[in-house]
């Protein structure tokens, strides 16, 4: 193998470690309410997740599926915040 084409095959083998790193961060937002009534920051867990897989898009030199992604994230944000503001004005939680 030259030495570019070992570099990008090193950069392949890296991507599930970094998924996996992300991953682990995410999973520290998420914190279970006491007595079992909810859990909170799976919303926040997922963003990350796919902020990190954009990035490695982007990386990996595929902007216009980077761009694609990137809109479809805020999209789907954007109809949850709808949802969730829309489920909270009824009951008077904090959304």
């Amino acid at each position: 193998m030259r030495p570019r084409q070992a570099a990008a095959f090193t950069a392949y083998r890296r991507r599930p470690d970094q998924g996996a790193g992300i991953s682990f961060i995410g999973a520290g937002t998420i914190f279970a309410r006491r007595g079992g009534r909810g859990v909170e920051g799976i919303t926040t867990a997922a963003s990350l997740l796919a902020v990190a897989a954009i990035g490695i898009t982007v990386g990996f030199r595929y902007h216009v599926l980077a761009a694609a992604v990137t809109a479809l994230t805020l999209a789907v944000l954007t109809v949850l915040r709808w949802f969730e503001r829309r489920k909270t004005a009824g009951t008077g939680a904090r959304p």
